[in-house]
């Protein structure tokens, strides 16, 4: 998988979000405004409909649709909802579906005759419903349909189910957990989402009666109804926040516990396909006064259920440490198709036939008219003439009200008049105000990115043979070309560095990174410096993602004595030196000619000290923040894990970042054994860690830290990794050790013809140094790459 770009392009979220955080804050505040005049431009259309005497259009509607021929007549109050029209339209017939429907509850077997229950329910032959879950912690009950509801039958449908939430508790914050109506593509099992598993694929209607997150976001009363779609991701719905951050809508369930009446609850579902509308009704105390709880119009075809896939209907219902009884008493459901056997495409048409009454009385004077004999023409002449008093009516109350009050909606039209033309006026200077800030920033641009030709223009980027891809993507990101250089070795195994991009006062900036053929490798840039040089290049910049011999220290020491290795075995009274590799690369760098060098997570901090020229070290801190924040579930609850002591700085930076807990695994190793040891500080019993560290070579000390983190109960584990070299069979060892959930790298080391499975994931960095490039080149500050999300 890559992400934010490594090897393929970017999503259009990923894109937005990315350009999104780039924004400063005068940008910030520049989209919001933008985003009010986008309301503003279609305000006037919400004033304009709201404008309309209701009454007034109420009778013209009355007056208009009984001058045609109608069918059936109802109460203005029978004809609230989808639901309502479906049932009343006479263009529209209705089928129930009797293989799903409750009751009846328990046949001779004592077992549901369209249904496959579990968990702890209560069953009753002579019972009027089943008792999913009694009043009683940690119980679970559930339902699922053993058939579906064919895709036809999709097309418009209608489902009521009739409970009771009820308890012994008073306190309506003291209950939980709730139950659940499950429209999935399979026969789910049970789980931890109100008693079913939350891998489900489908749609999931949560009456949630326990409020476990109170962020700002989540000001709703509970219990409350959220509607969740989901498209077979595991742990999608998070619990611990109530599925706020994923949920499609929903609506606060007043007094549907214990609610007093001896009638169940009732709740509607009504959709239409392809007319996109879907609607909730909920009648608390079962006596047929419904209210809408959700109605959403021009749903996408994948908005709420899987397209083409046949659904099963199951119901749920789930106890923590609170509880309450739930009570299952009937589920119903029914589909719905034109007269003439067609689908229903839309739903304007349904209502013609219909004539709509204040009350049904009302018809009472038409039919001792018709009894009378009086014709229809008559009837519709006089219709007319009501019809044209009433706006004759209309046109007089309207013309007083325009001399009185200089508006033709009285009083309260001519106060929102004066309200609403200071509105105007202030929306009108703001949008002067954007408008002049607009022209600003297309000043600033077409000056520097045009008329200054001066920005970059002088640059030139070489590549070295071990990570082009990654350079090809920095010379992208900054639209240059990459520089033209032949390299090629010799029959004896010398390297050969021709240059074919002209460098004569160029700011050059060459890219090789310290993994593979170390050696090869750097003969291979200190060759190439000294041609740059010779070739009177002004300013030589390395770009090393990953240091060369950055894998040992530069001065190993033991515990008493001098810098001596402590792996070799004294011989005699003699202890042999090791090699200083950070002073020795640092020398061969700057006699090779270089002026600069740019780096990433040094495995050592204390490299930079070895140069004389600059060193910028740039960090990954911002991409794992991001990484941990978008792409791990539950990332809250997890736990940052250093690997040893020598990266505790690294990783406490992050989980202090992000408020996060912190566990360190701590090494000895004991000088007369050559032995490790390993201890775990800190607590990771059921959580998620994620392990950071700047460098994964063998992999031995990620494995081993990863099989530490299991044995004391963590439930999954990330590692995430700046410098990825998986030498030897470090890829097959993680793999088959099977303990982690992820292993997390960047393309500072050339990744693309290694990792190639679902466990690993590759973080791009191109943009990063992209940016240092431009700001050196500028001479712009570089640290604020450090903190800032690139």
């Amino acid at each position: 998988m890559d992400l934010g770009g490594g090897y393929s392009k970017p999503t259009l979220v990923q894109k937005a979000r990315r350009i999104y955080g780039r924004l400063t804050f005068k940008g910030k505040v520049f989209f919001g405004i933008l985003s009010l005049l986008i309301l503003y431009m279609i305000f006037p259309s919400w004033r304009s409909s709201s404008s309309k005497d209701p009454q007034l259009e109420h009778d013209l509607r009355y007056f208009e649709n009984y001058s045609n021929s109608a069918s059936t007549t109802i109460s203005s109050k029978q004809l609230n909802s989808l639901s309502d029209l479906l049932n009343y339209s006479p263009h529209v017939s209705k089928v129930d579906l009797k293989y799903m429907s409750l009751p009846p509850l328990l046949d001779s077997n004592n077992k549901f005759p369209h249904y496959r229950n579990g968990g702890n329910m209560l069953l009753s032959r002579n019972s009027d419903h089943v008792r999913l879950v009694r009043d009683s912690a940690r119980q679970t009950g559930y339902l699922f349909s053993d058939m579906t509801i064919s895709n036809d039958d999709l097309s418009a449908f209608e489902i009521d189910v009739g409970f009771k939430i009820h308890g012994q508790q008073d306190r309506a914050n003291m209950i939980g957990d709730g139950m659940a109506i499950w429209l999935t593509t399979e026969q789910l099992k049970g789980g931890d989402v109100f008693g079913i598993q939350s891998n489900f694929n489908g749609l999931g209607l949560f009456l949630d009666t326990y409020k476990n997150y109170n962020g700002k976001h989540n000001r709703h009363a509970f219990p409350y109804l959220s509607i969740q779609r989901n498209k077979g991701y595991d742990g999608y719905y998070d619990k611990g926040k109530d599925g706020i951050n994923t949920q499609i809508g929903g609506c606060s369930l007043h007094k549907i516990y214990n609610t007093g009446s001896d009638k169940p609850t009732k709740l509607k579902i009504t959709y239409v396909r392809q007319a996109g509308v879907f609607e909730v009704l909920l009648d608390e105390k079962g006596q047929g006064e419904w209210r809408t709880c959700y109605r959403k119009e021009n749903v996408d075809l994948d908005g709420l259920f899987p397209v083409g896939r046949p659904l099963y209907l199951g119901v749920s219902a789930e106890t923590g440490e609170l509880h309450h009884n739930v009570d299952l008493y009937s589920i119903d459901v029914k589909t719905f198709r034109k007269t003439d056997g067609e689908q229903i495409a839309e739903i304007d048409s349904l209502a013609q036939g219909l004539t709509i009454v204040d009350s049904i009385d009302d018809t009472d004077q038409n039919q001792q008219n018709a009894e009378r004999g009086e014709s229809l023409q008559s009837r519709r002449r006089k219709n007319r003439k009501s019809l044209n008093r009433l706006r004759r009516q209309e046109k007089v109350l309207k013309q007083r009200d325009r001399e009185k009050y200089q508006s033709e909606h009285g009083f309260v039209g001519w106060f929102f008049s004066i309200v609403w033309s200071i509105i105007k006026i202030i929306f009108y200077i703001v949008l002067l105000l954007v408008a002049a800030y607009a022209g600003v920033i297309a000043f600033q641009y077409i000056y520097y990115a045009i008329l200054d030709t001066s920005d970059m223009r002088d640059i030139v980027i070489f590549s070295g043979s071990s990570n082009e891809p990654l350079c090809k993507r920095i010379c992208d990101n900054l639209s240059l070309p990459l520089g033209k250089v032949l390299l090629k070795k010799f029959a004896n195994g010398e390297t050969s560095v021709q240059l074919e991009t002209s460098v004569r006062e160029k700011d050059v900036f060459i890219l090789q990174t310290g993994a593979g053929s170390v050696n090869d490798y750097l003969m291979e840039l200190l060759l190439m410096i000294s041609a740059c040089k010779m070739a009177s290049a002004k300013r030589i910049n390395i770009i090393m993602p990953l240091f060369f011999y950055s894998r040992q220290l530069d001065m190993p020491a033991i515990k008493y004595g001098e810098y001596l290795s402590n792996k070799i075995k004294v011989v005699g009274n003699v202890k042999p030196w090791v090699s200083q590799n950070g002073t020795l690369i640092a020398n061969l760098l700057t006699s090779a000619g270089a002026n600069h060098i740019i780096t990433m997570d040094l495995h050592d901090s204390q490299y930079q000290g070895f140069f004389d020229i600059p060193v910028d070290n740039l960090y990954s801190k911002q991409l794992v923040q991001y990484y941990i924040t978008n792409y791990i579930p539950c990332f809250k609850d997890s736990v940052i894990v250093s690997p040893d002591a020598g990266g505790a700085k690294r990783a406490t930076a992050i989980a202090d970042s992000m408020g996060l807990s912190f566990a360190l695994v701590h090494k000895e190793r004991r000088i007369e054994t050559n032995e490790d040891m390993s201890m775990l500080v800190g607590d990771v019993e059921g959580k998620t860690c994620v392990i950071i560290d700047d460098l994964v070579d063998t992999a031995g000390t990620l494995i081993k830290c990863a099989k530490l983190l299991q044995s004391n109960g963590a439930t999954k584990i990330y590692a995430i990794v700046t410098h990825g070299l998986f030498s030897g069979d470090a890829l097959p060892k993680i793999k088959e050790c099977g303990l982690f959930t992820k292993v997390i790298t960047t393309n500072s080391v050339n990744q693309s013809k290694r990792l190639e499975t679902e466990k690993t994931d590759v973080l791009d960095v191109s943009r990063m140094f992209a940016e240092a490039i431009r700001r050196i080149n500028n001479g712009e500050s570089v640290s604020i790459i450090y903190n800032s999300m690139i």
